[in-house]
């Protein structure tokens, strides 16, 4: 399955105001911890959990373009440089060390 990590870069960066966590977007949000310890008690064995979004960035950025969010001097300057590939490259950190707003779960029964 594929759920939101509130967790994610997204979701620490743009905090309430964040359109992920208003209804009828998700009704619930899930850590990592959260959601193993879930399907723990629902007996599925085999849990994991991967960082997989590809929209951080970009969603982030969005807000910063549409005047719905201020960061910091840094992530202004991140968000307005004309090398892409900062950004790019930057997803893909987040995505390797499971940092992303989007998590992918597997598990078995």
């Amino acid at each position: 399955m594929s759920t939101p990590s509130n967790e994610g870069f997204d979701f620490k960066m743009l905090g309430k105001t964040y359109r992920g966590y208003m209804p009828p977007a998700h009704l619930h949000l899930f850590s990592k911890k959260s959601i193993r310890t879930i399907l723990e008690k629902l007996d599925f064995a085999k849990i994991e959990i991967f960082g997989n979004g590809r929209l951080d960035v970009s969603i982030v950025k969005s807000y910063f373009e549409n005047n719905r969010f201020n960061p910091d001097p840094f992530w202004k300057a991140a968000f307005e440089t004309e090398n892409e590939s900062f950004l790019e490259d930057f997803q893909q950190l987040l995505i390797k060390h499971d940092l992303s707003g989007n998590m992918l779960v597997h598990a078995t029964c």
